[in-house]
């Protein structure tokens, strides 16, 4: 009995994760005749599902057409979740000083499994359209995520790089394991990445390492932008971001003398 109690809890939770996932994904709504059926639930079910998580503002319903959205309180959470990472606090200044000065986006972002970018702290000054991938995208298509993976464990990124997907999002993205792992080798080598349009087009990006007092990569710092404006200005740039890395990497106590 108690078995059985157990799989039913477990697949209400999986249906419900992957109905706020649908809700996310789906711009347009969904209605409880629409998440019956992408579940294969009954509709009471679907509606029981449906009044828990309006409840407790997970989803929205829109009062014109009876619709159900992601809710706000993902937003709260989201917010939540930088306070983990307390080193942000204090390179936001320093982000925001050079955002201003260069007039260009720059990101703090963190690596996470299985191989992605996530960014923590963003400041946009820039023209640069707007990342179709949000604030989570593939760490092999982006210069920080490419940083971040070079300075990880050989054992972590080897595995990682032996299950990714590499999904071509231009005919500039890096689509093999043997190019990948080039790539990271001259990484390391320069301690600096750089992206031309793997992710988008039009968009260029260049990132560099965070380390912390022990010397370790905790994090990426990039700075993205219009492909013309990067490489017109490549030189100052690459300088810039290094300054910026290493701004910050002095400030969370890491010295580059003691520390080659």
């Amino acid at each position: 009995m108690t078995k059985t109690k157990t799989m039913s809890t477990q697949q209400s939770l999986d249906r419900a994760l992957e109905l706020m996932e649908m809700l996310a994904k789906n711009g347009g709504g969904m209605n409880v005749s629409d998440i019956s059926k992408t579940l294969g639930i009954t509709r009471v079910t679907a509606s029981s599902m449906v009044q828990s998580l309006l409840q407790r503002n997970y989803i929205e319903k829109d009062a014109i057409t009876g619709k159900f959205y992601i809710g706000y309180k993902f937003l709260d959470l989201a917010q939540v979740y930088r306070y983990r990472y307390p080193f942000l606090y204090a390179a936001e200044e320093y982000v925001r000083n050079m955002a201003e000065k260069l007039g260009i986006r720059i990101n703090i972002c963190v690596l996470k499994p299985p191989g992605v970018a996530v960014v923590l702290l963003s400041k946009d000054v820039s023209l640069l359209p707007k990342m179709i991938m949000g604030y989570v995208f593939p760490a092999y298509a982006s210069a920080s995520g490419k940083v971040l993976l070079a300075f990880s464990s050989n054992e972590l990124v080897e595995t990682w790089i032996d299950e990714m997907e590499f999904v071509r999002y231009t005919s500039h993205t890096i689509d093999s394991k043997e190019k990948m792992r080039k790539e990271l080798e001259q990484i390391r080598a320069q301690d600096i990445a750089f992206e031309h349009e793997e992710l988008m087009l039009q968009r260029c990006c260049i990132a560099a390492p965070i380390r912390d007092i022990s010397g370790q990569v905790i994090a990426s710092v990039s700075f993205s932008g219009i492909g013309e404006q990067i490489e017109n200005e490549l030189p100052m740039l690459t300088d810039s971001i290094r300054l910026l890395a290493r701004t910050i990497s002095s400030t969370l106590g890491y010295n580059a003398i003691q520390r080659p």
